[in-house]
């Protein structure tokens, strides 16, 4: 089994999810500190943020797990974390193209780095 197209969806979400961090921490700062007043005017993007962002870094901490070698871990391991990591950016590329917008993107930018043949494949 091939991480290497794991490897590579899970780098291209990982680059979404940091732009929109960065859109959304501009968004919704008031002197250069993030302001909670500001974040409460769309909690539901900020939550949904949080969710991403977590899911996004299990992923990768799977797969990492999964190809360490002096774990000891078998080829279930490996697929149940290619799994997983295509689920989440199956999920990451859902929410984002929902409302680009409300995340500090453009629809052509999540249709850039997340929809593609290879990354259609992959998450399959």
């Amino acid at each position: 089994m091939d991480r290497t197209a794991a490897d590579k969806a899970l780098q291209a979400s990982a680059k979404l999810v940091d732009e929109v961090t960065g859109a959304l921490a501009q968004k919704f700062s008031e002197n250069g500190k993030v302001s909670v007043p500001k974040m409460d005017t769309n909690q539901y993007v900020c939550y949904q943020l949080a969710w991403l962002t977590a899911e996004q870094q299990v992923a990768e901490s799977f797969v990492n797990y999964a190809w360490n070698d002096s774990l000891g871990t078998s080829e279930l391991e490996k697929k149940m974390a290619i799994a997983f990591a295509g689920e989440t950016v199956a999920h990451i590329r859902s929410e984002l193209s929902s409302k680009p917008k409300e995340f500090g993107l453009t629809s052509a930018r999540v249709r850039e780095a997340l929809f593609s043949d290879e990354m259609d494949e992959f998450i399959q």
